[in-house]
């Protein structure tokens, strides 16, 4: 176990850029070059074969501002082409509910613009540790929001009514609002506003962030994630 610290203290940790303007991915790498122990595998670097990137990156550095499609969607795309890797998001500064939104969808940190000069090599390195980067305030938030999901489990499912559990249930099955209203026999504007009530109560605003936030409330989700990132928040 000691040897493998040292080896992987030393090791210098793999990122990809997702940065559509080209001088703001110049001074990100430079700011990874002061970083120490961090190497630059984004598209298009000299040395750089497709291939490698996939496999080898392990972390990701997204400026959501500046991507030229919705975040979500770049966020499948890079679970898709590097499943393993986590990302870092880069942005002006976001209320706390939509930076509990980015951790909900499998983000690992967030870093505003004022903080990137001095603290986004911090924020790789304590990532690819397996902490989240976030502050604390954002992390209480988190945790309020997952228990409210576990009330359900532990409390006779008092948090929602009979039908938004059923509706719940047939939400983590991936079912659409179509076919939820189908299984159920009640018409789909019925099903959107129970699901409208769910998201409301849990806190979220799409579907995707509320299976993220059930998952955040079993043992080996977020939940367990954000007790070992403490130490690591920014």
């Amino acid at each position: 176990m000691a040897k493998w610290k040292r080896e992987h203290k030393k090791t210098a940790i793999p990122v990809w850029i997702v940065e559509s303007h080209p001088l703001a991915a110049e001074r990100l790498r430079e700011i990874l070059r002061g970083s120490g122990r961090i190497r630059d595998l984004s598209p298009g670097r000299a040395g750089t074969r497709r291939s490698d990137l996939c496999e080898r990156a392990s972390i990701v550095v997204v400026d959501r501002d500046t991507l030229p499609e919705p975040l979500s969607q770049c966020l499948q795309s890079i679970r898709s082409e590097l499943p393993r890797a986590k990302t870092i998001v880069l942005s002006r500064t976001i209320s706390c509910q939509g930076i509990c939104r980015l951790l909900f969808s499998g983000v690992k940190g967030f870093v505003p613009y004022e903080d990137v000069e001095g603290r986004l090599g911090a924020a790789i390195h304590a990532v690819w540790r397996g902490h989240l980067w976030v502050n604390a305030e954002v992390l209480e938030e988190f945790t309020e929001q997952a228990s409210k999901l576990s009330q359900t489990e532990g409390h006779g499912g008092r948090l929602f009514t009979p039908a938004e559990q059923r509706i719940l249930g047939l939400l983590q099955l991936r079912l659409s609002n179509k076919e939820a209203a189908a299984k159920m026999g009640i018409s789909e504007r019925t099903v959107k506003f129970h699901v409208g009530n769910i998201f409301t109560k849990v806190g979220v605003h799409d579907r995707y962030s509320l299976l993220d936030i059930l998952k955040a409330g079993k043992p080996g989700g977020h939940a367990d994630a954000w007790r070992q990132g403490k130490d690591g928040e920014g």
